[in-house]
């Protein structure tokens, strides 16, 4: 392999950042930087591919650091910036008390990587010079474990500090995280934002590892990872497996799954995105009757909101006939908090099809823009809502039962015509901002479709008369599973392999495609902040 002017464009920033690191000084960081490159240039490049540049070009900048220190120290004597020779042993032999120097820092750095014990045990012998007894005495443990792990990490902490050629360098990755289910404890949400975790999950996927094992995949001290670790186990997100080995306990949707799954849903979507919207056109004259709140708003806005709620009704009547079907029987995992939820993780959709070269750009689109945030299902004593949040159309937007406490009082205002108070005017005013309420003088209205109880059971009854005309809607839903089947890995357990192939859920893909194909009119800016929202209240 030779050197290039593209490999050096593209290090040439990092060179620098060693070089100043090192010198502290513009003019010096700028003559190691050339030197580092003419080392570069120079340099006999193994025959064998170089699997990892990062570290090999590391260990070039290093040598060439030590030369530069042998080369400069009378003149760096001379400026008094003692602190460069702080390491330096000998005068006869820069070079040699440099790598020597640079081989303790490396120990350190991988006593850090040591699980708890171990490293308790490894700091207490050779730093504080505990003997066995002393340290099994501190730890409570047998003074036979704490010969075992003594002997086995003086061991390994020689074989991994004499290990430079295959070290890999880490690249941190951000997943998204959603729940499906129910949770309440805020611990049970950490993951969806602590990036750490999401790291400690993405490299024990797949595969049981060490505390050390992690440690050093990552490049974090072990310290910072035991805590994580341990919530992790708590929220069931990860388990033990065999001695001291932990791996990730839910699904990571990786490019292939994903392109699979978004191709199969692009493909197969269309047809029954056209049998939904034809019953609710059918069945919207006779829903209007009912004089629901909203009842009166322009067509294309009706159809954005009550959409949702008829999905809801087919989608999951279609999951159990399914389920029942094909055997598929699962249930959401338990969690030690008492809650039952799914975790569905995946890399940023942008960043898997931005990778993808050969990809059909109808079919990209699709994949970026064709999923949601989220579906939100809310209830607060006797009213409930539901809510899509739909990338293409504003994606996610807080709605909880805040809001639903508020709509139902300004609904009650506006049934009984009384006076707002001033509290009654903040909450006005709150909901005016959030898009789902107007004030037109003395006038209130509520800008999504509202349903009494009695009104709802109407609007089901009216539905369920119409879904019973639907054709062909169940089969997509069984070719899925036998599509996705094979992308699903073996180390997944059943119970939640059979949640994956009975999760087809077009409900995102199925009001795309009616947008796309100009059925849905997209939503103004001011719409989009109360689309695919309905509120209803229960007896």
């Amino acid at each position: 392999m030779k050197i290039t002017e593209t490999l050096i464009q593209e290090y040439a920033k990092k060179i620098y950042g060693f070089a100043y690191a090192k010198t502290n000084q513009y003019h010096d960081a700028q003559d190691l930087s050339s030197d580092i490159i003419l080392a570069l240039c120079v340099n006999k490049w193994p025959d064998r591919q170089i699997e990892n540049m990062d570290a090999y070009i590391y260990r070039i900048c290093e040598y060439t650091w030590s030369k530069f220190l042998r080369r400069n120290k009378r003149q760096w004597d001379a400026l008094n910036n003692n602190t460069v020779f702080d390491t330096i042993e000998s005068e006869k032999d820069i070079e040699g008390d440099y790598i020597k120097q640079e081989m303790y820092r490396k120990l350190r750095q991988e006593i850090m990587y040591l699980n708890k014990t171990r490293r308790e045990i490894t700091i207490l012998f050779y730093y504080d010079n505990k003997s066995g007894e002393e340290i099994a005495h501190n730890l409570g443990i047998p003074a036979a474990t704490v010969r075992w792990h003594l002997f086995r990490t003086k061991n390994e902490l020689k074989e991994r500090i004499m290990i430079t050629e295959n070290d890999q360098i880490y690249r941190p990755v951000r997943l998204w995280i959603g729940h499906y289910g129910w949770y309440e404890n805020d611990i049970m949400r950490e993951l969806e934002t602590d990036v750490l975790m999401q790291n400690i999950c993405y490299v024990c996927y797949g595969k049981a590892l060490t505390m050390e094992e992690i440690s050093r995949t990552l490049g974090v001290a072990a310290v910072y990872l035991e805590d994580k670790i341990e919530k992790l186990l708590y929220m069931e997100y990860m388990k033990e497996v065999g001695s001291n080995k932990y791996q990730t306990n839910f699904f990571i949707e990786d490019s292939v799954y994903l392109l699979a799954r978004k191709k199969y849903v692009y493909l197969n979507t269309l047809p029954l995105a056209l049998e939904f919207y034809r019953v609710m056109k059918e069945a919207l004259p006779d829903i209007r009757k009912l004089s629901f709140l909203g009842s009166d708003m322009e067509e294309n806005s009706l159809l954005w909101n009550l959409l949702p709620f008829l999905l809801m009704m087919k989608i999951g009547e279609i999951d159990n006939k399914v389920i029942r079907d094909c055997k598929l029987e699962h249930g959401a995992p338990i969690r030690k908090d008492g809650t039952k939820h799914w975790v569905r993780a995946q890399l940023p959709p942008e960043e898997v099809f931005n990778s993808l070269t050969e990809i059909d750009p109808n079919l990209y689109k699709f994949c970026v823009n064709g999923d949601g945030c989220g579906i939100k299902t809310r209830g607060r004593g006797k009213i409930s809502s539901i809510q899509f949040d739909i990338k293409l159309v504003g994606g996610f937007r807080e709605f909880d039962s805040k809001e639903l406490l508020q709509l139902k009082r300004v609904k009650n205002i506006i049934s009984s015509g009384e006076e707002p108070n001033s509290y009654d005017k903040e909450i006005i005013a709150e909901l005016v901002k959030k898009g789902y309420v107007l004030t037109r003088g003395e006038r209130i209205e509520i800008l999504i479709p509202y349903f009494t109880a009695e009104q709802i059971n109407m609007l089901r009854n009216i539905l369920k008369s119409h879904i019973e005309t639907m054709k062909d809607v169940e089969k997509t839903f069984y070719g899925y599973v036998e599509h996705m089947k094979k992308y699903i890995p073996p180390f997944i357990d059943s119970n939640e392999r059979n949640h994956l192939l009975t999760s087809y859920s077009p409900y995102y893909a199925i009001l795309w495609h009616l947008m796309k194909e100009g059925y849905l009119m997209e939503p103004t800016n001011e719409e989009k902040k109360r689309i695919c929202t309905m509120v209803w209240e229960e007896e």
